[in-house]
């Protein structure tokens, strides 16, 4: 195992607050952010910065998310959404919510998934695999080999995009952006979660939503239906898993 310098989360929080825009925020109850040390920097988004990071009392790895700046609402919002899912099917787990005392930066501390980058899984992926996880619910009792891929036992269920948006519907939530770069999989263990829930919201009937969400321009009135958006977005995740991963890599 490569080493590395671990450094304290409330001493990144702090040194991350530096390079971005300051600002109080208040809310509450959060634990103890000195439970967690940043490895290493994962990805980036609008709205946060995403590490590898590591439980101290447990040692066990986790992923740390970094909220940029932005309004307590959208905090609040995706923290509710994430405390309702937990423990969905495919759905990524919140284990806890801190933040630094002094910057007053909060951060979401999710379970570690050990991703391989779409664009190096997807064009590997053979028929089964498309079908493992985009549609098939699979309970495989000992072990199968189809196209000479093993296949270990799965007894809880699938590891489908379709039954983490069909749970997050039943909730009456929208994720409103799904993509590869939001799909999690280890493939080894053959585990799939759907992250990143920051621009999900409740759905209300004949409420107006922003509707310029998405990827590359897919941009879908979802006023009449909780499902319409996620479900076209979901089809062109099929597409970019099955038939061509490039139409993703812009």
């Amino acid at each position: 195992m490569a080493k590395f310098v671990a450094l304290s989360l409330q001493g990144f929080c702090r040194l991350w607050l530096l390079t971005h825009s300051s600002g109080s925020r208040s809310l509450s109850p959060f634990s103890n952010q000195d439970d967690y040390e940043v490895v290493r920097k994962i990805g980036r988004g609008k709205y946060s910065e995403v590490f590898e990071g590591v439980n101290v009392t447990t040692n066990t790895p986790c992923v740390i998310k970094i909220l940029k700046p932005v309004k307590k609402k959208k905090i609040k919002r995706e923290i509710k959404i994430l405390q309702i899912l937990c423990g969905g099917p495919n759905i990524i787990k919140l284990l806890d919510v801190v933040r630094d005392p002094v910057s007053k930066t909060p951060s979401l501390v999710f379970e570690y998934i050990n991703n391989v980058d779409f664009k190096v899984l997807y064009p590997a992926f053979t028929d089964m695999d498309v079908r493992f996880y985009i549609y098939e619910l699979l309970r495989v009792r000992g072990r199968c080999r189809t196209e000479g891929l093993s296949i270990c036992s799965v007894t809880c269920g699938h590891c489908s995009v379709v039954q983490a948006l069909d749970f997050c519907h039943s909730n009456g939530i929208m994720h409103r952006d799904v993509k590869p770069h939001n799909v999690m999989i280890d493939h080894q263990k053959r585990q799939l979660r759907l992250i990143d829930w920051g621009l999900a919201e409740f759905y209300h009937p004949r409420a107006e939503y922003n509707v310029r969400v998405g990827y590359l321009g897919v941009f879908v009135a979802i006023q009449h239906s909780v499902k319409t958006q996620d479900i076209v977005l979901a089809g062109r995740l099929h597409l970019g898993i099955s038939k061509a991963p490039s139409c993703w890599s812009t």
